[in-house]
């Protein structure tokens, strides 16, 4: 047997209990289910594509992967953005639907006080706010797969300027240099899979806070 505490019942309005139970679990279930797939595929991925083009040309491989730990401290910066935008975005629709639950389970209350236009005002703010922490997530998140994206395009550019600088040298030959460039679309492929990744991995943990 196990016992209950009734004190987060008693301190917790029913409509955040409600949010935590829908939409906070849902993201937490997507996170674990797609979150290490994801993931594994993503590394795997990313150190074979490295080991072939290390395996044709050292130089220019090691010159890509210069590139790397830029977009590493990218990744990072944006997911701690989002976690803060995705904490508030959920923090403000808990309220939305602890309003919506009192004011729906004291329906005769309101009715009686001819309080209607008074919660609707109040519902109106609660509404708006919830508004504009959804906007400002969205904003940071099309930041953050805008810049992603840019990075990873300089990485493509980075090596077909290098690789046309050794091919002019002759200390690569235009296959070689073709197939660089594929191979950086396929080093390519686990960041775009991590980048969106990072979309799912502060709402799950924004959830897990809030359910936990």
């Amino acid at each position: 047997m196990f016992s209950v505490n009734h004190s987060v019942f008693d301190n917790t309005k029913t409509g955040h209990i409600m949010s935590r139970i829908t939409n906070d679990l849902f993201d937490i279930g997507e996170l674990a289910h797609h979150g290490p797939e994801d993931a594994f595929i993503a590394i795997m991925t990313f150190f074979g594509a490295f080991s072939i083009m290390f395996y044709f040309n050292p130089t220019l491989a090691l010159i890509a992967l210069v590139m790397v730990p830029l977009l590493v401290a990218l990744v990072t910066y944006c997911n701690i953005a989002m976690n803060k935008a995705w904490s508030n975005m959920y923090g403000r629709i808990a309220d939305v639907n602890a309003r919506v639950e009192d004011a729906v389970s004291g329906v005769r209350v309101v009715q009686s006080f001819t309080n209607e236009d008074f919660e609707i005002n109040r519902f109106r703010k609660d509404n708006g706010l919830f508004r504009i922490a959804k906007i400002g997530a969205y904003r940071v998140m099309a930041w953050t797969h805008s810049s992603i994206y840019m990075m990873t395009r300089l990485l493509t550019l980075l090596v077909l300027v290098v690789g046309s600088w050794l091919v002019f040298n002759g200390q690569l030959t235009h296959g070689e240099l073709v197939l660089f460039v594929l191979f950086t679309n396929v080093l390519i492929k686990p960041i775009d899979k991590i980048s969106a990744l990072l979309e799912l991995y502060p709402k799950g943990m924004a959830g897990f806070k809030r359910f936990s």
